[in-house]
């Protein structure tokens, strides 16, 4: 039998509490990122309509941890890469599935 040290179980517990909240949303048209240790719906029936919109309330948060957790080089960087991909939804949408581990909600559970 196999010990977890204290901080390997609290993030094996944390992830199956972000699964758990993700099933929540399965079958659903929206894109589901994690933020902090929750889940946040993002599509046309849910708080946030858009990936934008979701983007500018980070923004509005904390623009230091939106800046660090998207791995920009400095402020420079990363409004220049927001102002060009404003109108890109595509684009933002895989920004937040490889920094904020996005995921499509179509097909969750489905094979």
């Amino acid at each position: 039998m196999e010990v977890k040290k204290g901080r390997e179980l609290q993030t094996e517990l944390e992830y199956q509490k972000i699964q758990k909240q993700r099933e929540e949303y399965a079958g659903e048209d929206c894109l589901t990122v994690v933020d902090g240790s929750h889940v946040v719906p993002i599509g046309r029936n849910h708080e946030y309509k858009s990936c934008l919109k979701f983007i500018i309330e980070q923004l509005t948060d904390d623009p230091n941890k939106f800046m660090v957790k998207g791995h920009f080089i400095d402020a420079e960087d990363m409004y220049g890469y927001l102002f060009e991909s404003c109108n890109d939804e595509n684009e933002l949408k895989q920004f937040l599935e490889d920094y904020y581990d996005g995921m499509k909600m179509e097909n969750y559970g489905r094979l």
